[in-house]
């Protein structure tokens, strides 16, 4: 049965994976997804999300969940709207028009030869659930630098 908080638990254990989940070829190009009583939508389709991304961000109220997820997630372009979340957009969009991405190609294959090296050992793998988690990786590496999905060592008080 679905609640307001059913998807809660599954997006707290492994958001990718309940997208993944609710990302099926029969679904509908936006689907709210049930974190609470505000309506939270995923976008499943490749047009819709492009168009989505080129549109002014003024037109776009990314809503009080989204605002409160700095406390968990930190300000990122994710979490900002305004003139911030401009400025670092655009800043992304020049680095990518210069042809800026060139200079991580060694990083990008580096990612990609690590990845290959564990599959070599493997008789069969699904090919989905291996390079959607590498895309993520190297996106991430990318936006916020190689460590940003390192595991850090905890300090003990």
């Amino acid at each position: 049965m679905t609640h307001l908080f059913s998807d809660v638990n599954a997006f707290r254990r492994d958001p990718l994976e309940l997208f993944k989940r609710h990302s099926h070829l029969d679904s509908e190009a936006l689907v709210r997804l049930h974190l609470g009583p505000s309506p939270v939508y995923l976008v499943t389709d490749a047009a819709l999300a492009k168009a989505i991304l080129k549109t002014d961000e003024s037109a776009i109220d990314k809503g009080r969940l989204v605002h409160k997820l700095r406390t968990v997630i930190g300000t990122s372009s994710i979490t900002l709207s305004g003139t911030e979340h401009q400025r670092r957009r655009a800043v992304i969009h020049h680095h990518l028009a210069r042809g800026i991405i060139n200079e991580f190609v060694p990083q990008i294959a580096g990612l990609i030869r690590r990845h290959a090296a564990l599959l070599v050992r493997e008789r069969s793998f699904d090919a989905h659930a291996v390079t959607a988690p590498l895309a993520l990786r190297i996106i991430v590496a990318l936006l916020f630098g190689q460590g940003a999905l390192e595991q850090r060592p905890t300090s003990r008080r």
